[in-house]
């Protein structure tokens, strides 16, 4: 515990030194020296930060989540809380420490699912809150921009690098990936739609997975 302590306050401290102070004394982080920092919290599979954002959105109240897919692209949109412009210029902070409630909740994995989609598929974000939108370049440029609207609905698109596999795989173009990410949202409570089709089910609804195999 001590160790964990230590190298958060470490890295804390090295963030400081590119970070700034506002008039009221609150101290601000910089985004791109967080960003950098928290690349090893990066999950091995790029097609794993889909769930994450799911989690994400699921954790912030969402009553569904849903997921299209475009050319070269793919939308995930729910409700729920909205998350704030303070909260996108800081949007890898919480990778440095996992306390959350209230307004918090749902960070985390945010974060987990922006560092993946960044560092292991090269991938261009963009998230709209309730007050901001954020962008994050493959060029390493984070952004965050003032949106003046009151929307409870956070939308996020990803667009995928040219690289034809990977762009296949983080749009859920083959098969086997729709699988692999309805194998891992099925027991949601939530809907969690792709393209309008329901991939979760909850504990109480017959497996879609199994059916959709024997359908085949």
């Amino acid at each position: 515990m001590g160790d964990d302590t230590h190298t958060a306050d470490a890295l804390i401290r090295d963030l400081a030194e590119a970070g700034t102070r506002d008039s009221d004394g609150t101290f601000t982080l910089s985004p791109e020296a967080t960003r950098d920092q928290a690349q090893e919290f990066a999950l091995p599979d790029p097609l794993a930060a889909l769930p994450m954002l799911v989690r994400a959105g699921i954790a912030r109240g969402a009553p569904e989540v849903r997921i299209r897919r475009g050319p070269a692209r793919l939308d995930l949109t729910f409700e729920g809380e909205p998350l704030t412009r303070e909260q996108l210029e800081q949007v890898h902070v919480p990778l440095l420490s996992r306390r959350e409630d209230g307004a918090g909740a749902g960070r985390f994995e945010l974060a987990v699912a922006l560092v993946t989609l960044e560092h292991r598929a090269g991938a261009e974000v963009r998230v709209r809150g309730g007050g901001a939108t954020l962008r994050l370049q493959t060029d390493g440029t984070v952004t965050v921009r003032r949106r003046f609207n009151t929307k409870t609905r956070t939308e996020i698109r990803i667009r995928v690098p040219e690289d034809a596999t990977l762009s296949n795989r983080l749009t859920l173009r083959h098969p086997d990936q729709q699988r692999w990410l309805a194998e891992r949202l099925q027991y949601a409570e939530q809907p969690i739609l792709v393209d309008g089709t329901r991939v979760s089910r909850g504990f109480d609804e017959p497996d879609l997975v199994d059916n959709e195999s024997g359908s085949d």
